[in-house]
């Protein structure tokens, strides 16, 4: 009962608050004239090349393909990280410039009614 209500919850939030971070998930890469793959140095002390060998054998993938995954992991984390900040700062700002906000009674209310048979709408900013 608890988990179908946890889930019920979170898909709520997916499609009411959420649409307040769809940005995260679009990042664009950075486009390239032509896929070219060139290479780059890493330098690594030897506990981290005996963990990179290790892991290799028991996922049966080469070195190479470990790094990749990782770097390519670690930029579209920090992406996400860096559209966050861009999308908060444009929020603050917005804020700071109109005044417009929604109050923790408002919001509390909206979540509370999740579930029931009066569900409310997502409150609007200044509304």
């Amino acid at each position: 009962m608890w988990n179908a209500r946890v889930s019920s919850l979170r898909r709520k939030i997916d499609q009411n608050v959420g649409g307040l971070y769809m940005g995260l998930q679009q990042v664009q890469p950075v486009p390239m004239a032509r896929s070219v793959a060139t290479t780059t140095g890493v330098k690594l002390d030897s506990r981290t090349r005996a963990r990179l060998k290790a892991l290799s054998r028991i996922r049966q993938r080469s070195q190479h393909w470990l790094m990749k995954e990782a770097i390519e992991r670690y930029l579209d984390r920090e992406e996400s990280s860096e559209q966050m900040k861009r999308e908060t700062l444009e929020r603050w700002e917005r804020y700071e410039t109109t005044g417009d906000h929604i109050s923790d009674k408002t919001i509390e209310a909206w979540l509370e009614s999740w579930g029931t048979e009066h569900e409310g709408r997502r409150p609007q900013p200044g509304a």
